[in-house]
């Protein structure tokens, strides 16, 4: 078995360019995977396809996004308010962040059922994590290697299921 890496799924269109997207022209055509990952000759074209066209049925409005929200890019302040840093911003769904606050820990489901009292969710929200959530299992197996490929394949695998 063997994979090729390399990667720019620009989700939202404006990742490299700065431009702002626009979701509903079709934002998931921008995944262009530089990535490509084969698995026994498994042609990921179909899936890539079907998880196009499943992201093109949400029309988002287009947000600032944190772009790298992770546990240890946020803390505590001494007077308890949180802080935020080291962001990689990009015009998105602004279900990016919360689908990667699932990824790599470090925020509670307090966090996040606080942040549905403000901006509840998007019908099919929690359909949506696996893939975007994708993006950086793909980015970091493309840097880091090791059990991230292993995530990536099992990611695939659970998506060409569901989707």
């Amino acid at each position: 078995m063997t994979a090729s890496l390399a990667l720019d799924l620009n989700l939202g269109g404006g990742a490299m360019t700065g431009d702002r997207p626009s979701w509903s022209s079709g934002c998931a055509r921008n995944w262009k995977p530089l990535i490509v990952l084969q698995q026994d000759s498994t042609d990921l074209n179909p899936l890539l396809l079907r998880l196009a066209e499943h992201l093109n049925e949400h029309q988002p409005h287009p947000a600032l996004v944190h772009g790298d929200l992770w546990g240890g890019n946020a803390a505590s302040l001494s007077d308890g308010r949180g802080s935020i840093f080291d962001p990689a911003s990009w015009w998105a769904d602004r279900e990016v962040d919360l689908a990667m606050t699932r990824l790599f820990g470090g925020f509670s489901e307090n966090f996040r059922s606080a942040y549905r009292d403000v901006l509840p969710d998007a019908p099919g929200a929690d359909g949506r994590v696996e893939i975007y959530n994708l993006y950086h299992l793909l980015n970091h197996a493309n840097l880091f290697g090791g059990s991230y490929l292993s995530q990536c394949r099992a990611s695939l695998r659970e998506l060409a299921r569901r989707v």
